[in-house]
């Protein structure tokens, strides 16, 4: 499974996407894990951390949260990708 998942605000993120309930409760962001831990079939809750600041995030709290690890990157538009 995954252990940690970032939400990240970046230049395109519309601006009131962080505003959503689900970011602002984290009892509803468990709820929404919960949800998809149902429908996946697996039983550990990733740690959810919500950066504002990508480079704040990048620059200043990556290495704590995320040492020696795997990390990939969601890139919301797929054009600039190479098919595999």
């Amino acid at each position: 499974g995954v252990r940690d998942v970032v939400l990240c605000n970046a230049k395109k993120v519309q601006a009131d996407y962080f505003g959503s309930h689900l970011l602002r409760e984290p009892e509803a962001v468990r709820a929404a894990l919960k949800a998809g831990l149902q429908q996946c079939g697996d039983t550990a809750l990733p740690r959810v951390t919500v950066a504002k600041r990508l480079k704040v995030f990048l620059e200043d709290k990556l290495d704590d949260i995320s040492p020696d690890t795997v990390r990939l990157v969601a890139h919301p538009q797929k054009e600039w990708l190479d098919p595999l």
